[in-house]
């Protein structure tokens, strides 16, 4: 028999990290521990490893923090295989990286990104801005008309 949760307990949301470098996964862990909401943290370091997790029919994530600029598959090539995977509307990504160049934030819109918040970023920022992701339902997963019906072979990019 499965234990019944109370009414007011939530689920602890599940948050992907897509992140290379360890010095900016401790950072994010700090600021996420800092907002106080329950929360299972995720983290991939490349994007081949997100496409991975999320190929994998586990628990998918409310919310993906996406660097852009990472080794073997970069988030722009994770952003384009996300637009052809039917599940890809209910994750909210938002990029999180070094990059100041404003046709990467207008390609990452343009593939669904819901928001671009540039690194080095304050520890009090970062958590307002987690908790502000996390806190609005209203403003979760892609934008609709990125995600396409799942195409044959659309596998992990070349």
């Amino acid at each position: 028999m499965s234990e019944k949760k109370p009414a007011n307990q939530q689920e602890p949301t599940c948050v992907l990290l897509a992140e290379d470098s360890p010095d900016d996964i401790f950072f994010f862990q700090r600021a996420l521990e800092k907002t106080g909401l329950q929360t299972v943290l995720e983290v991939a370091d490349d994007g081949a490893e997100v496409i991975a997790y999320l190929s994998s029919g586990g628990p998918l994530p409310s919310i993906m923090f996406l660097d852009l600029k990472m080794p073997n598959v970069n988030g722009f090539e994770v952003l384009e295989w996300m637009i052809k995977q039917p599940f890809a509307s209910a994750i909210r990504v938002v990029v999180l990286t070094s990059s100041e160049e404003p046709h990467e934030r207008h390609a990452a819109q343009n593939l669904g990104a819901a928001d671009f918040i540039t690194k080095p970023v304050s520890s009090d920022r970062l958590r307002r801005e987690i908790e502000l992701a996390l806190s609005n339902p209203a403003r979760t997963g892609m934008t609709p008309q990125h995600v396409n019906p799942r195409q044959p072979g659309a596998n992990v990019p070349h």
